[in-house]
């Protein structure tokens, strides 16, 4: 068979060409350095012509020359810290990413990802072994020495879980600019949660409360009367609002008149990289546009925030021009915001000390969502007060409920399905026959 002759085409370009019958490999040089793309292909034969094949690859070569001349970077020789940085960049630069989830994903990366061997891998030859591989080390061996308190090196499975969402989600960027044929992270199986057994090998049912109980609250609310958090805390439980919304809460956004809180602001502590702190509080909007929401407000919490800003303009007076008048609700005594770490570590000390199931702050929501629930309202009302951007949200969230409630639907099925039987099968007048 006569060698063919390729197709001339002009420098810079690089060549396409059958590197197998079944694949087709394009290749040029860019400050030194070989730039590789591949399709897969059908046999060409005694075709004449290219085939849309080494069409493909050299609209990919051409697409990969002109992304290494403006980056600098070889993409095919790209490693995977080294993309997953620049892909970081990339969404914050596109406003894609909020200052807390931009701090996040790079504190991830320079955690785990960063002088790692699948960190130090070329993207374009990452293997789903060595994913899983890296994954099951993690499980095992994760956690930073300096940290610990114990033997216990293993990284928790949801952490892995963050860590295996933002390498699917850069490597399918690379995919779609070209850099790579496919993403091997698509594919991963990530290690099974652990389950737990009893002594008669069944699976261990343990009920993990995230929100308190009717006599709870009651004895949460009594302790924290004494603190001078309560006022935040009485609203947060009665509003279902995130400790950020209510650290954010300006006096601007309450109508006490009305009984409404508008939330329009959030405020974080978030990882700075590269500045001169590592964390700054940063104020801003909510994440989804749902999160912009009106709460109606319960007269006692009205009554509440009534009497605190009653306190709040005295403290102002005490302090004079030193106070920073900052509109903010829930400030600190000079007026400034509070920071939400010293809030949490206080609502511990508060609900150790008040007797009640071990929740976590974030419990307070869901204890507000569970009483909407435990009133009958409505999951789409619920929704709309929780700011959820979707309804699934709700019901993935919140299909767990209190022993209670699930035990006063099945009465009410159960007078249900009694009414049912009396009226099909006239049980009254049968017994009086």
């Amino acid at each position: 068979m006569s060698k063919k002759k390729e197709p001339k085409h002009l420098n810079g370009e690089g060549s396409v060409r059958y590197k197998t019958e079944t694949l087709v490999e394009g290749r040029a040089m860019i400050n030194g350095e070989n730039i590789y793309v591949y399709v897969k292909a059908k046999p060409k034969g005694d075709a004449v012509g290219e085939s849309k094949e080494e069409k493909e690859a050299r609209k990919m070569l051409k697409k990969a020359i002109l992304l290494a001349e403006q980056t600098g970077v070889i993409d095919s020789h790209m490693r995977l810290q080294e993309w997953m940085l620049k892909w970081v960049e990339l969404r914050k630069n596109k406003k894609k990413l909020r200052p807390k989830t931009h701090g996040d994903y790079i504190s991830l990366i320079s955690t785990h990802i960063t002088d790692s061997k699948i960190g130090r891998k070329e993207i374009a030859k990452l293997t789903i072994v060595e994913l899983e591989n890296y994954y099951l080390d993690k499980l095992n061996f994760g956690r930073i020495q300096k940290k610990l308190d114990s033997e216990d090196t293993s990284l928790s499975l949801g952490t892995i879980k963050k860590i295996h969402a933002l390498i699917r989600a850069s490597l399918n960027e690379a995919v779609r600019l070209d850099m790579i044929s496919r993403n091997v992270a698509e594919r991963v199986e990530l290690p099974e949660e652990e389950v737990e057994y009893n002594e008669f090998g069944e699976v261990d049912d343990v009920n993990d409360y995230c929100a308190f109980s009717p006599l709870e609250r009651i004895a949460f609310l009594e302790k924290a009367q004494t603190s001078v958090l309560y006022s935040a805390l009485l609203s947060m439980m009665y509003t279902g609002v995130r400790v950020g919304e209510a650290l954010a809460l300006k006096w601007r956004n309450l109508d006490l008149d009305k009984g409404e809180l508008h939330v329009r602001e959030t405020l974080q502590r978030v990882k700075t990289p590269d500045g001169p702190q590592k964390t700054k509080l940063v104020v801003g909007p909510p994440k989804t546009y749902a999160g912009r929401r009106t709460i109606p407000l319960p007269s006692i919490v009205v009554d509440e925030l009534i009497k605190h800003r009653e306190e709040q303009k005295k403290t102002k007076e005490k302090w004079g021009e030193a106070y920073q008048d900052k509109d903010i609700v829930f400030c600190i005594e000079n007026g400034n915001y509070r920071e939400p770490r010293n809030f949490t570590r206080s609502f511990y000390i508060i609900r150790n000390n008040s007797g009640v199931s071990p929740i976590n702050l974030h419990g307070i929501r869901h204890t507000y969502c569970t009483m909407l629930l435990e009133n009958k309202v409505d999951l789409k009302t619920v929704s709309i007060l929780m700011g959820h951007s979707d309804i699934l949200v709700t019901i993935n969230t919140y299909g767990h409920v209190f022993p209670e409630i699930k035990s006063q639907a099945v009465a009410e099925l159960n007078d249900y399905t009694t009414t049912r039987i009396k009226n099909i099968f006239k049980v009254d007048s049968l017994t009086q026959e």
